[in-house]
């Protein structure tokens, strides 16, 4: 959704408006959080969807059905630096796989969709999203461009591996659910089981301090804040927690930000993937009668929607290629009017000054802008250094979150980022549900 450089007066006139939808900061009762949790998204092929849009559908799967892939290095020029972190690359868990051929299913003529659960069912079956944090690096098709000069380090402490295993659990679910492979994956709901408390050992303590204060209406209608949240979802630049997000803890928390963001003991809470995790896992303990894991998953989902909706460093994170629409429904629900005016402010405009301190300067302004394109750039515009989970979680949040219009969201697919472009299929899965459908 290109956006033209507007007037400052219109910017300031958008973003300091106080309207008495922002009296009071957002809420949900938790029966509204545990609906969100109960409704499992129903994918159908409505007969509105082109036959243009399914065919590209239906080719892409060939393609990815044609692999298995190597994992796609997304920062070559980092590799050129001798960077090796694992992070730089793209397509490296299980799930991502999963998670794109189970959006792509309600699309697939029978013979493609047959395929589709045979791959499925290996990677549930061999690579074991909840026992192999990664796929293998070294085998596959090559979707690299340019040749990387070295394999990632894939060492993770325990405690960052469990993480990443326990949110294997939505992409677990969805391939089970899409294609009806329970049985195979029974074995992975054991293995995350098995990790559940290890894993709220972990994250409790990260939950408690994440907490930076109340979302009130005061900072709702503060103008540095709603621009920064917008620029956050309109510009996609939160990559990863620990790197693109430093600068937005420095603003918020002063020059602790960086040290807090560069080891791994950031304050920010990683909501929409703990939330997407706990509501995959739900479902599968629902499906297999256990009832305690059940009433625990729900319970933790209650508690930390409610934490997305009022911690007021939350909405940095909304931004997240994680997200599902179950929890964007939930967001757009409690915030859905603030995001609406979020979505109509232009790109340029004027923000309070300040020093290397972050201290505002009194009676100083400077102009500030964004780049509003990022969510749909690939390989030619952007520089290496945006990766495809970045440009696709912002993708998301048009989609879920700002309103964008399925015309908009076709318009702005742009190139895919290589060959059997996961988040290519995910994106034409998601147009194709849409379509014909108005926004809420």
């Amino acid at each position: 959704m290109k956006r033209q450089i507007q007037p400052l007066a219109i910017f300031l006139s958008i973003l300091c408006a106080a309207t008495p939808i922002f009296a009071q900061a957002f809420s949900a009762d938790e029966s509204e959080i545990a609906a969100a949790i109960e409704a499992v998204p129903r994918k159908t092929s409505s007969p509105s969807v082109p036959n243009a849009l399914r065919a590209e559908i239906v080719k892409l799967t060939e393609e990815i059905l044609d692999g298995p892939w190597a994992p796609l290095c997304s920062d070559c020029s980092a590799h050129q630096a001798n960077a090796k972190a694992a992070y730089e690359w793209t397509y490296i868990r299980p799930g991502d796989e999963i998670l794109a051929l189970a959006d792509s299913e309600p699309y697939l003529p029978e013979k493609i969709k047959l395929g589709a659960k045979d791959r499925v069912r290996i990677l549930l079956e061999k690579y074991r999203p909840s026992s192999n944090v990664f796929i293998d690096f070294k085998q596959g098709k090559e979707r690299n461009l340019r040749k990387p000069q070295a394999l990632p380090n894939t060492w993770l402490s325990e405690d960052k591996k469990n993480r990443l295993l326990f949110w294997a659990a939505y992409p677990i679910w969805a391939g089970a659910s899409a294609f009806g492979l329970w049985n195979e994956a029974k074995p992975c709901y054991g293995e995350l089981k098995a990790l559940r408390q290890k894993i709220e050992a972990d994250l409790e303590p990260r939950y408690a301090k994440s907490w930076e204060g109340p979302l009130n209406s005061e900072l709702l209608a503060d103008q540095t804040f709603r621009l920064n949240i917008y620029e956050s979802m309109l510009s996609g630049y939160l990559d990863h927690y620990h790197y693109h997000a430093r600068s937005e803890a420095e603003a918020r928390m002063g020059s602790k930000g960086k040290d807090v963001f560069m080891y791994d003991q950031s304050p920010v809470f990683f909501y929409v993937k703990w939330l997407a995790a706990l509501s995959g896992y739900y479902r599968l303990a629902r499906h297999y009668n256990d009832v305690e894991e059940a009433k625990w998953a729900k319970n933790a989902f209650i508690k930390t929607a409610k934490r997305l909706i009022s911690d007021k460093a939350a909405p940095y994170l909304w931004c997240d290629d994680a997200m599902t629409p179950e929890i964007s429904s939930l967001l757009r629900k409690s915030a859905g009017k603030w995001l609406d005016e979020i979505a109509k402010t232009p790109n340029i405009g004027v923000v309070p000054a300040t020093d290397w301190d972050k201290k505002v300067v009194p009676g100083v302004v400077k102009k500030r802008v964004i780049n509003p394109h990022t969510w749909f750039y690939a390989w030619g515009n952007h520089g290496e250094g945006v990766h495809p989970r970045t440009v696709f979680a912002a993708y998301l949040a048009h989609a879920w979150l700002l309103g964008a219009s399925d015309s908009e969201l076709e318009k702005y697919l742009d190139i895919p980022w290589c060959s059997a472009d996961l988040y290519q299929l995910r994106k034409l899965a998601l147009i194709a549900g849409n379509y014909g459908k108005k926004q809420n």
